[in-house]
């Protein structure tokens, strides 16, 4: 009576032990494989792949704000971080792989274009761009206003009844082109023992700097007339504006007093100023 109960206790302690060791195995067995699938709210098992329906998150806590909160190292060789996106509807192309919230420059990381464009497109510090110098297909000179001027003492062209050319500028225009001219003329004389007649402009002279054939750009005799008392002193100026083809070209203050020479002065100066722009170039702007 006894042995037989020994042998059914024993009987069932094998029993009890084979069932724990079932379970401890199949708890094992199933529990790893759920959690290699790493469902949501599961286990993020490495060197398994993971599923996840919402965010994962990693917030720190470190006391060292010189630490990251993540560090991936592959010693391998290989890339420590491989970030993939985009799926059947989407291309991988149409989304940014990563996204910040700071415009912190980040040491020793790379891009290799600049809105798709490769280090190629873009030009050096000192380089100059094909065709840079051109707007409108327009040299850069064609836009160019050159300025130059001359200057003489009165007393240097004022003989009388005579058309003295003063101070003059010589314009050359190249052939196949033509110049817009703007001619300045500043005058001032001091009156000898009487009061005379001075007739004044600013002039251009002919082709090849001779007198035939000048004439002024602004009005000459009675319209640009001034009456210079004896003994004072008198300013005048006249401006205007011609357009001249190729050759060359002396502009001048042309000064022609009508009766006597006018008094000599050293403060008495006659001058030329004269502002040149290729006919071809658009005109400036003005208000």
């Amino acid at each position: 009576m006894v042995r037989s109960t020994v042998k059914k206790v024993m009987w069932v302690g094998r029993a009890t032990v084979f069932m724990v060791g079932l379970a401890v195995i199949l708890a094992l067995v199933l529990g790893a494989a759920t959690a290699a699938l790493g469902k949501t709210g599961g286990n993020f098992i490495l060197g398994r792949s993971n599923t996840a329906e919402t965010p994962t998150s990693l917030v720190s806590t470190l006391a060292d704000a010189t630490k990251s909160a993540m560090i991936v190292n592959n010693k391998s060789g290989g890339s420590a971080l491989d970030l993939r996106v985009g799926n059947a509807t989407t291309p991988a192309n149409d989304v940014a792989p990563m996204r910040v919230n700071s415009s912190k420059v980040v040491t020793n990381l790379n891009a290799d274009t600049l809105d798709g464009q490769e280090a190629s497109a873009f030009l050096g510090a000192d380089a100059k761009a094909a065709d840079s110098d051109k707007l409108d297909n327009l040299d850069s000179t064609a836009f160019g206003i050159k300025t130059e001027h001359n200057i003489a003492q009165s007393s240097e062209c004022d003989a009388p009844g005579v058309n003295n050319d003063c101070a003059p500028v010589r314009v050359v225009v190249p052939p196949g082109k033509s110049y817009h001219v703007s001619i300045w003329s500043s005058m001032s004389w001091t009156g000898a023992s009487a009061p005379q007649d001075i007739d004044y402009c600013s002039s251009r002279i002919a082709v090849g700097g001779g007198a035939q054939g000048s004439h002024c750009v602004t009005p000459f005799s009675n319209v640009n007339r001034i009456t210079l008392p004896a003994g004072q002193r008198v300013a005048a100026s006249a401006s205007g504006e011609t357009t001249l083809g190729p050759g060359t070209w002396d502009l001048a203050t042309t000064v022609t007093p009508v009766q006597s020479q006018v008094g000599d002065s050293d403060r008495n100066w006659i001058i030329t100023k004269v502002m040149v722009r290729d006919a071809s170039a658009p005109a400036p702007q003005t208000q």
